[in-house]
């Protein structure tokens, strides 16, 4: 079971400004190592609603340069998607080599919302843990760096976000009724999450979990970590 939402040490603000600061100048750094090398770059965001994948999503936009960088975010199927294996998709969105992606949710999606709304059946979920292993391992081997987080959030802080969403006039269109159901779900989503890093890391692609409970210690860690799972490969 995942645990240590909270981080140990949370970073100040001023501390916060300079590390991000810092590691926007390494990712720059990465981006063009990428670029100039035979392989691309997949960052991979997981994690509960609330969490901070679309603020960290949004911090790489800022980073990196858009020639080489794209950002998808995952919604269900269309009716074209649905008429093909549900990794389909997906080997669609692809970078060329010497570029990057980074998917806000992503092909993990079937062990984990549709595993828990029963979109798919139990038999289904089963056998996706061993076709993401093999289509990440298939990715490696092509020379692809792949970077997973899993934004790991607590029920309390995820209806602390969401009643300061609501309390917002200008924010409070955000939060929606399925927000709500599903945050009731949160107990059966965290065994998911935590199942998932479990049967889907591997030495290659390992899964990342960062404590998300505090906003800005969260963010500028997810960053680090790409920026230095990039480095270590490309050494």
């Amino acid at each position: 079971m995942l645990t240590a939402t909270a981080p140990a040490r949370e970073v100040s603000k001023s501390d916060f400004h300079r590390r991000i600061s810092t590691v926007q100048e390494r990712l720059s750094e990465m981006q063009s190592r990428v670029r100039d090398s035979d392989r691309c770059a997949l960052i991979v965001l997981e994690g509960p609603d609330q969490s901070g994948k679309t603020t960290i999503a949004r911090r790489l936009l800022e980073t990196f340069d858009p020639r080489g960088f794209r950002v998808w975010h995952t919604y269900a199927p269309d009716a074209l998607e649905l008429r093909h294996p549900w990794l389909w998709r997906f080997w669609r969105t692809l970078p060329r080599r010497g570029a990057l992606a980074c998917y806000d949710r992503s092909w993990c999606g079937r062990t984990l919302v549709e595993r828990v709304e029963k979109l798919a059946s139990g038999e289904e979920v089963e056998r996706a843990y061993d076709e993401i292993r093999r289509f990440e391992q298939a990715l490696v081997d092509g020379g692809t760096v792949i970077v997973k987080l899993l934004m790991n959030l607590s029920k309390g802080e995820q209806r602390r976000r969401f009643d300061e969403r609501e309390a917002d006039p200008n924010e409070r269109w955000r939060i929606k009724k399925e927000d709500w159901r599903r945050h009731r779900k949160f107990s059966k989503y965290r065994q998911a999450f935590s199942d998932l890093v479990q049967r889907t890391s591997t030495p290659r692609a390992p899964w990342n979990v960062i404590p998300a409970d505090d906003r800005r210690t969260a963010e500028v860690t997810a960053l680090e970590t790409i920026a230095g799972s990039i480095a270590r490969v490309l050494r």
